[in-house]
C-alpha cells in the first residue's frame, strides 16, 4: 500500500469496515507498512480481493469521512442482486394483506 493509500485507509476506517475491510494501524512502522488488512470480505460465495480495497481506496480519496457510506463495485452488483431477488416477480402468488400493500 502506498504511503498515500495508507493516508486515505486511516480516515476512512469505520467505511473500510463497513465494507468489510478489517485493517490495523501500526504508527510507529515506515510510509507503506503502517496499515495492515486483516480480513477481505466473503458476501454470497464472493470472495473479495486487494483490488477490491484499491478501488474503494481510490473512490474514497476525495471524500470526507463524515459523507455517505460508499461502495465498491463488487459490493454494489451484490446488494443489487439481492435487492433483486427479494422482490416480488411476475407470477408470484401473493396474500391479500400482500396484494393490499402493493396497492398505490
Amino acid at each position: 500500500m502506498t504511503p498515500a493509500q495508507e493516508l486515505v485507509a486511516m480516515q476512512h476506517r469505520h467505511t473500510l469496515a463497513l465494507n468489510g475491510f478489517d485493517i490495523i494501524v501500526n504508527e510507529a512502522q515506515p510510509a507503506s507498512y503502517r496499515v495492515s488488512l486483516l480480513t477481505l470480505p466473503v458476501v454470497r460465495q464472493c470472495q473479495f480481493d486487494e483490488q477490491d480495497l484499491e478501488e474503494l481506496l481510490f473512490l474514497l480519496e476525495d471524500t470526507c469521512p463524515s459523507e455517505d457510506i460508499i461502495y465498491c463495485s463488487k459490493i454494489r452488483r451484490v446488494l443489487a442482486s439481492k435487492a433483486c431477488r427479494t422482490s416480488w416477480m411476475i407470477g408470484d402468488v401473493l396474500t391479500q394483506k400482500q396484494m393490499q400493500s402493493v396497492r398505490p
